[in-house]
């Protein structure tokens, strides 16, 4: 699905498309990028085999599926993450529901959350996990391929939103079984746009982030800690932005911007 902004002609359309996709692919295809997305396959493969193996001892109840074996699973494509406005470690990604439960939105070390929207064939990837706080085991890990039709991108006054409401049969990776899954999720990329902590101290939205609840005095959260996006959106994943300065950007801003113009073009 190609979404054009306001009157942008097709020449400008092909060579934003070209700049922006060039530009984003190229990292996401960095060797330096394949090589740590392919790390964190194998500690993730390394966790559910642990997991497997204590599946009797396990005293909660792990979301575990996957519509492909984990090794056949591509780490290394160009995902997208949905985060919240002002975004710290416990209030991070925006909100998914499997089986019309709310999954963990924190960040820590291996989590993620991100989608992938392969143009070519029109299926949308979706790829979601926790860790335990020791790191050794997940809370969650669901990968879903939807098809298409069964899923929405849609653009309106240059916010987009990418969203699925569907019954998904996936294996549950700890057991084998085939079993079907309710999925649920509205992503929302507003532009990127950039605020001083000095400024955002002064808004309502930032105090409820960053003062309220769970939060408590959290720092503001951004790959710098220079600034703060205040708006939900779509960002690519931190390893592709420390490559920043590889692809000729002075700071990961500069190259997270492109995401704007990337995403016009899914």
């Amino acid at each position: 699905m190609v979404l054009i902004l306001g009157n942008i002609k097709n020449k400008e359309v092909n060579e934003l498309e070209n700049e922006s996709e060039d530009m984003l692919l190229k990292a996401s295809h960095d060797p330096e990028y394949i090589r740590l997305m392919k790390e964190m396959k194998h500690r993730d493969i390394d966790r559910i085999n642990n997991m497997v193996n204590k599946l009797s001892s396990i005293d909660y109840n792990p979301f575990m599926y996957s519509s492909e074996p984990i090794d056949q699973i591509t780490y290394d494509r160009l995902w997208l993450e949905p985060r919240v406005g002002y975004y710290t470690p416990i209030r991070y990604y925006q909100d998914i529901y499997i089986n019309n439960e709310k999954q963990s939105m924190f960040w820590r070390h291996d989590c993620m959350r991100g989608i992938y929207h392969d143009k070519i064939s029109d299926l949308l990837y979706l790829l979601t996990k926790h860790t335990t706080e020791n790191e050794e085991s997940f809370l969650s890990f669901v990968f879903i391929v939807f098809k298409k039709g069964e899923f929405e991108i849609n653009e309106k006054n240059g916010v987009i939103g990418i969203n699925s409401d569907v019954d998904k049969s996936v294996m549950n990776v700890l057991t084998g079984k085939s079993e079907c899954i309710h999925v649920s999720f509205n992503f929302i990329h507003h532009p990127i746009r950039y605020t001083s902590p000095i400024h955002a101290r002064s808004t309502a939205l930032y105090r409820n982030a960053y003062t309220g609840g769970r939060t408590g005095h959290v720092q503001a959260k951004s790959n710098m800690s220079k600034y703060i996006i205040p708006s939900s959106h779509f960002t690519v994943h931190p390893y592709i932005l420390n490559l920043h300065k590889k692809y000729g950007f002075k700071e990961p801003e500069d190259m997270e911007k492109k995401v704007n113009d990337y995403i016009q073009l899914i």
